[in-house]
C-alpha cells in the first residue's frame, strides 16, 4: 500500500545472450599506375553493307606490363557475441516497467589483405607486393537500460584489446612499415607509420627496433596509421 492505494510490484533479475550479427564484407581493385597510353595506325575499307580491316599496328608504350598493374583484395568478417544481466522491476501487472543492467560483449573481426595498393615501404621501386591475416578480439562492457514504450539505450563504458594473431605469419609483410628517412648533415630523420591496409590491428602490437648500424637502436612503440 501506498497510502491508501494498492501496489503490485515485483522485481525480476533477466539474463540474456546472443551471438550477435555475422557481418561479411570483400572488395578489389584493379587499376594502372600510369595513364594507359595506346598509338597505332589503322586502315579499314568499308562499302555499302560493311567493313574490312586491311591493315593495323599498335603500341602500347609498356603500360600493360605487369610492374604498371595495381591490384589488391580485401575482406573481413566480424561478428560479437554478447551477455546481458539485468534488473526489471514493474508496477500493477507491467503497466509500468523499467530495466537497468550490464552487457559486456567480445567483437571478433577477421580481416585478410593481398595487393600491391598498401604503400610503398622504403619508397624504392613503387609499391611492394603484401599480404596481412588478422585476428583481433576485444572486450567491450556497457550499461543498458529501458522503461515501457522506449527502445533500449546502451552506453559503453569500457573497451580493451585482449587477443592479436597474425595468421599468416611469416609472411605477413603488410606489417612492415612505411619508412620515410632524410639526412640532414649529421642529422637522420625517420617518419614511420603503418601500411592503412593493416590499421585494423591494435596500435599496442605495433612496435618496431631499429638498428642504426653502429650498434645502438631506439624502440617504436603503439605505433599508429
Amino acid at each position: 500500500m501506498i497510502g491508501i492505494v494498492p501496489v503490485q510490484y515485483d522485481v525480476k533479475l533477466p539474463i540474456r545472450a546472443g551471438t550477435g550479427d555475422l557481418t561479411l564484407s570483400a572488395s578489389g581493385d584493379v587499376g594502372l599506375e600510369k595513364v594507359l597510353d595506346i598509338t597505332g595506325h589503322y586502315e579499314y575499307a568499308c562499302d555499302k553493307n560493311n567493313c574490312a580491316r586491311v591493315s593495323s599496328s599498335f603500341n602500347d608504350n609498356g603500360t600493360l606490363s605487369m610492374d604498371n598493374i595495381q591490384y589488391q583484395v580485401m575482406a573481413s568478417a566480424s561478428i560479437e557475441p554478447w551477455a546481458e544481466v539485468a534488473i526489471k522491476g514493474r508496477i500493477y501487472w507491467g503497466l509500468i516497467w523499467a530495466k537497468v543492467g550490464i552487457k559486456p560483449s567480445l567483437p571478433i573481426k577477421l580481416s585478410g589483405y593481398y595487393g600491391n595498393m598498401c604503400g610503398n615501404g622504403d619508397n624504392l621501386n613503387g609499391n611492394e607486393t603484401v599480404a596481412a591475416g588478422v585476428l583481433d578480439i576485444d572486450f567491450r562492457a556497457g550499461v543498458v537500460a529501458q522503461v515501457k514504450y522506449f527502445n533500449e539505450q546502451y552506453w559503453q563504458i569500457y573497451r580493451t584489446d585482449i587477443y592479436f594473431a597474425d595468421l599468416v605469419n611469416p609472411y605477413s609483410s603488410a606489417f612492415s612499415p612505411i619508412i620515410r628517412p632524410s639526412v640532414s648533415n649529421s642529422s637522420v630523420t625517420m617518419p614511420v607509420s603503418l601500411r592503412s591496409c593493416v590499421k585494423s590491428a591494435d596500435t599496442g602490437y605495433q612496435d618496431f627496433t631499429v638498428y642504426w648500424g653502429d650498434g645502438s637502436t631506439s624502440g617504436i612503440s603503439n605505433l599508429a596509421i
